[in-house]
């Protein structure tokens, strides 16, 4: 019965319309599910590469914390001791010349760096078999670590 009604529609060009119709309809929709079901997927992965990250940074972040306000709480101290032992202390201005300098120096060694380890990976990477490639393009933590500052 059912291979009858089929048949029967089968013979109008409406038919096949409609049934075109409503296949693209829900094509599109399946597709944006499919879409929306990645994203959410990555989202998930993203999150967890971002908190392993976070996890990776947090002790070197409150050793740094501990050291500022350390040095921040001891600074009163050493004023009297330099000042008791009639040690010259400079003018602020001095120190942050001097901290400007070192950062400045170490951001050019840094740019360097970076520039060296770019150019021989791209060299490197030229090399690669295309499926390797295509695993190093899908790397989860280094694609979280380049989005987070943005």
């Amino acid at each position: 019965m059912k291979q009858n009604v089929f048949l029967r529609f089968a013979q109008h060009r409406a038919f096949w319309h409609a049934r075109k119709a409503v296949s693209k309809v829900v094509f599109t929709f399946a597709s944006k599910a499919y879409k929306a079901n990645q994203s959410l997927q990555d989202l998930g992965s993203d999150s967890r590469s971002m908190r392993s990250i976070v996890f990776l940074t947090a002790v070197p972040l409150l050793c740094a914390f501990i050291a500022a306000v350390a040095l921040q709480v001891s600074d009163q101290w050493f004023c009297g001791f330099f000042t008791a032992h009639h040690l010259q202390l400079l003018d602020d201005s001095n120190y942050v010349t001097f901290l400007a300098a070192i950062g400045s120096i170490g951001g050019v060694f840094i740019g360097l760096y970076y520039a060296a380890i770019a150019t021989v990976a791209s060299a490197m990477y030229s090399r690669v078999p295309s499926n390797l490639r295509d695993l190093l393009a899908q790397d989860r933590f280094g694609i979280v670590y380049m989005q987070f500052p943005s």
